[in-house]
């Protein structure tokens, strides 16, 4: 892409593929977010030189299973973090989509090192199971998508003013789509399972709670936003929204 040409006209743009550019910063005083990313489909981060470059150590990206897919994402997104730390770049506030929100807690100081190893250590990161759902992607409102919902079928994200996300049985899913698509409202089906973001993940929850019990958790040292309540976190380990629990399962985005 000729983004030089974009910056010598100093002008916004936005390109159809994602690109984006703006001549001034987004956000006031240089400040800078780290958004750590969730689960995808495909995992094959091109990490190596990194580690090597800053003698840091070189996760275990062994990810043939979702525990095992979530913990190497997790080291992955520590690395990158650590790195660029190590170059003076640091952040200001942290985020994340799913998981991510878990990678952003962490970096933030909010549970200790040694006992996030220990607690991961002794998980069972193959036997972790989630629904099996599908997700699909729909061209639409939220508001006008969800009196559309029925069945199993939930709304688990309002991406944009145009686009959500809805989640349920394949079959309901599909059907779905095909009354969309006769109203001209497109949608399609994402290529991977679960049912993150959603209540069909509640009992699935148990063995994150107890890992995370097994943990005492600190105010973070970074702002870090919750995707759940749409605001930092507290400066405590509970908050009004989280009568039982802890922050972490309840305002982390992870489920």
């Amino acid at each position: 892409m000729r983004t030089s040409s974009w910056s010598s006209r100093r002008t916004p743009r936005a390109h159809r593929n994602d690109i984006w550019f703006s001549p001034r910063p987004l956000l006031p005083e240089h400040q800078i977010a780290f958004v750590h990313p969730g689960l995808e489909a495909e995992f094959s981060p091109q990490v190596d030189d990194v580690a090597a470059r800053f003698g840091l150590p070189m996760p275990d990206l062994t990810a043939h299973t979702l525990g095992r897919h979530g913990a190497a994402l997790i080291a992955v997104s520590r690395l990158l973090g650590t790195a660029l730390r190590g170059q003076g770049v640091r952040p200001d506030a942290l985020a994340g989509h799913s998981i991510g929100e878990w990678t952003a807690m962490i970096t933030a100081g909010m549970c200790d090192d040694a006992e996030l190893a220990e607690v991961i250590a002794a998980t069972d990161l193959d036997a972790i199971q989630v629904p099996d759902l599908v997700f699909a992607t729909v061209g639409a409102p939220a508001e006008r998508i969800e009196p559309l919902l029925t069945g199993d079928i939930t709304l688990s994200h309002d991406n944009a003013p145009n686009q959500c996300v809805v989640c349920g049985p394949a079959d309901q899913v599909r059907a779905l789509l095909d009354h969309l698509l006769a109203d001209r409202v497109f949608g399609q089906v994402l290529p991977f399972r679960s049912g993150f973001h959603t209540p069909r993940l509640r009992p699935y929850l148990d063995p994150f709670r107890r890992a995370v019990d097994r943990m005492a958790l600190k105010p973070p040292a970074v702002p870090v936003w919750s995707a759940t309540a749409m605001a930092p976190f507290p400066a405590t380990t509970r908050c009004a929204t989280c009568t039982s629990g802890t922050c972490w399962s309840r305002c982390g985005s992870g489920g």
